[in-house]
């Protein structure tokens, strides 16, 4: 029972600066106020704050993330050819997040999945919409943040 989603939102940056910004993994980057703002996040709601970045080199991060009272890590792949940052994690999340040029901007988008197996596959159902719920959150978030951040630059 693969379940997947898509978001994309247009940027008014050039897709390098884009691409740089999203492969700025930071520890605060869902405690940042534009961040809180664009997911919906109470600025109060201290529960959606944590991160733990690890840079394996320069394409390969590992990121642990605490959201609410869940937990993820995740496997993040940078591909700057591409302009892309792929993202892997239990109970078989995917994602790839992408700047593509759009006129004088940048197209961003993500598209991800969630394709649990084995003893997870007979309970994905009750989590897979929530998660979808999340990720929805997460990239409004990450969007404004960037908008806010780039638009200074």
């Amino acid at each position: 029972m693969p379940r997947s989603w898509s978001f994309e939102a247009a940027v008014d940056a050039p897709p390098d600066a884009v691409y740089a910004w999203m492969t700025d993994y930071r520890e605060d980057d869902h405690a940042n106020a534009d961040f809180r703002r664009g997911a919906g996040v109470s600025t109060e709601d201290r529960a959606h704050s944590h991160r733990v970045v690890e840079r394996k080199d320069a394409t390969h991060l590992v990121v642990r993330d605490e959201w609410g009272r869940e937990k993820f890590e995740l496997h993040v792949e940078l591909a700057p050819a591409a302009r892309e940052v792929r993202l892997s994690g239990a109970f078989g999340y995917g994602a790839v997040w992408r700047a593509e040029p759009a006129g004088a901007g940048t197209r961003v988008t993500v598209r991800g999945q969630l394709a649990p197996t084995g003893f997870a596959k007979l309970f994905a159902g009750l989590f897979a919409g929530r998660m979808e719920k999340q990720m929805r959150q997460d990239f409004h978030g990450h969007l404004a943040q960037m908008r806010a951040e780039l638009a200074k630059r």
